[in-house]
């Protein structure tokens, strides 16, 4: 089985993941001297982010899989077997 192929969490059902990733570099977030916010939408343009593709779900927090490599974690792998035999 492959990443891919889940529809949702084997585990809970949560349509929804997320991925942690990590950022490098600055953040320029523009402010004028009377304390108002101004235009800040390259605040981000700075920085890198560093994936690694993994994906965990949002409801039960369960590691899910790679999307990247395009591959299931093995829990999650047993969990939909599991399922289908069901």
């Amino acid at each position: 089985m492959i990443f891919k192929d889940l529809k949702a969490c084997p585990f809970c059902g949560c349509e929804e993941y997320y991925e942690r990733s990590r950022i490098k570099g600055y953040v320029f977030y523009r402010t004028r001297f009377d304390g108002e916010e101004t235009d800040n939408t390259n605040m981000y343009d700075a920085t890198t982010t560093i994936s690694n593709g993994k994906v965990y779900c949002c409801n039960c927090e369960r590691y899910l899989g790679n999307f990247i490599t395009d591959t299931l974690g093995k829990s999650a792998e047993k969990q939909l077997i599991k399922m289908k035999e069901e």
